[in-house]
């Protein structure tokens, strides 16, 4: 998926957007969003660690992290990380899932 396909699908899907960029020692400890999450990976990598296992991200790979969820976040290597995030308020219709999905590397 590319970045512009991306971005129309958060539109599509209710997802405010920004990009971001965080430095090759970012870490952020233990946590949950009051809201809906998701990324496309565009450079570097990033881990999430959820109940204790870890998976890495990649450019051009994408993941949503539901509002509630407790999952911590680590860039990985010497790279800096380039995103694009999305967040949106959880609708109450929704459900509730406890896993990442992933999604097929950028084409």
């Amino acid at each position: 998926m590319t970045r512009h396909d991306y971005e129309a699908e958060l539109r599509r899907r209710g997802f405010e957007y920004e990009f971001s960029e965080q430095s090759p020692d970012f870490r952020a400890s233990e946590h949950a969003h009051e809201f809906d999450a998701c990324a496309l990976i565009l450079g570097g990598q990033v881990g999430i660690t959820i109940n204790g296992k870890e998976r890495i991200y990649s450019a051009g790979e994408s993941f949503d992290v539901p509002a509630g969820r407790l999952h911590s976040e680590r860039v990985v290597g010497p790279e800096p990380l380039c995103l694009v995030f999305g967040h949106r308020a959880r609708r109450s219709s929704e459900a509730r899932s406890s896993e990442l999905r992933l999604t097929s590397p950028a084409a």
